[in-house]
């Protein structure tokens, strides 16, 4: 079959880009050819006044931040992206089968027909969370746009993020029948299962993401020979990096006696650092799947870093990050019997953080849900039978 994927937009996340890379390469490996659907949020549209608004006031921060000899940040814009995520980019461009660029529900309705799909499968990734799908992204997560009653719609590990309901009355209504017309559903947190029952009533499968179902030596084998620059034996990949979690770390480091080391630029998150440009080019994927690989010890507040943990069995400790979405760290333990490896920040230094994880019953887990996760497409490939 010629499947699309259609999940969050590819930008700088490496989670967004290796969870498509890894459901692209699961459905090749069934046989089928696949392309990502590249959906982005229009632009946002400023009009002259807000625009030399704007730049009048970041001048004024600007020349006090040089005055006292500090960094000065700018937001990284469209124009300067390729710049920044170059690596990414290439990465991008080496893996992954993607669409032209498409900014509308039209646009998703006419690349369809292009494309002459048989078949989508949403996920993975937040792709049902509100606050991540802007400029009518949500009903095209529940595939608006297809208009051939034909095509098989499938959501895999599809993710609301959060295990309360944040969509409005409407947003329900629309989903709960766009959701009708799906030939097979499964959501990647044990919460979704119960949101889809509740509130599009929905039957759902829970499934691992995507990641999951790819063995650990093929991420080995892009990471190859890209751990060269790494200095250090405690990971800290860290999405929100507060001047509390910067002293914990340090603290940390203190403890256990590990040198800690990073990947994300130190610039804040969207932007770059005026003065020196280079300091805020995104690390590659390879680079990022290397530091993994490395690590003696991993410290996380992201869910694909538990997740790249898990796969390469690295000792590995979860700081909650309530902002991104608790419930998929939850479910993720859960399923793997870790809970225990969810830190409360106020009692880090209560826990003994050199306490192992026994990886054969951790891994003998991992097959098991590897077996119902990928049983679970077959059985939606097979069960298909397109009205003629």
């Amino acid at each position: 079959m010629k499947l699309g994927i259609l999940t969050q937009p590819l930008s700088f996340n490496y989670g967004c880009n290796l969870q498509a890379f890894a459901l692209q390469r699961v459905l090749e490996n069934m046989g089928h050819q696949v392309i990502i659907l590249d959906r982005w949020p229009k632009e946002k549209q400023t009009t002259f006044l807000e625009t030399v608004k704007f730049d009048i006031e970041n001048a004024l921060k600007d020349i006090i931040k040089f005055l006292l000899n500090k960094p000065i940040y700018h937001p990284i814009k469209e124009t300067n992206k390729a710049y920044f995520g170059e690596k990414i980019l290439a990465f991008q461009n080496r893996y992954l089968k993607k669409s032209s660029v498409l900014k509308s529900t039209d646009d998703m309705a006419v690349c369809v027909k292009l494309l002459t799909l048989d078949g989508i499968i949403v996920g993975s990734d937040q792709v049902w969370r509100p606050a991540y799908n802007v400029d009518g992204m949500l009903e095209n997560m529940f595939l608006d746009f297809v208009e051939d009653s034909s095509l098989l719609k499938i959501a895999y590990a599809a993710s609301f993020g959060v295990s309360e309901w944040e969509y409005t009355i409407e947003q329900t209504k629309r989903c709960a029948n766009l959701i009708k017309k799906f030939d097979a559903v499964s959501v990647r947190e044990d919460s979704g299962v119960l949101l889809c029952e509740k509130y599009l009533n929905r039957d759902a499968s829970h499934v691992l993401d995507p990641t999951l179902l790819l063995d650990k030596s093929v991420y080995e084998q892009i990471c190859l020979n890209n751990h060269k620059e790494i200095t250090g034996s405690l990971f800290c990949y860290i999405l929100d990096n507060s001047p509390f979690i910067k002293d914990m770390i340090k603290k940390i480091e203190s403890k256990i006696g590990l040198q800690s080391y990073m990947c994300l630029p130190p610039s804040p998150e969207g932007c770059y650092n005026v003065f020196n440009k280079k300091e805020s080019i995104f690390p590659s994927i390879e680079y990022w799947l290397s530091c993994f690989s490395n690590a003696s010890l991993v410290l996380v507040d992201s869910f694909h870093g538990a997740v790249f943990s898990i796969i390469f069995n690295k000792e590995f400790w979860v700081v909650g990050n309530k902002r991104r979405g608790m419930a998929r760290f939850t479910s993720l333990l859960k399923t793997f019997g870790l809970e225990n490896r969810m830190l409360d920040i106020n009692e880090v230094f209560k826990v003994d953080l050199t306490e192992k994880i026994d990886w054969k019953r951790v891994n003998s887990i991992m097959e098991s849900e590897k077996e119902k996760s990928i049983v679970f497409l077959y059985k939606t490939f097979k069960e298909y039978n397109p009205p003629k």
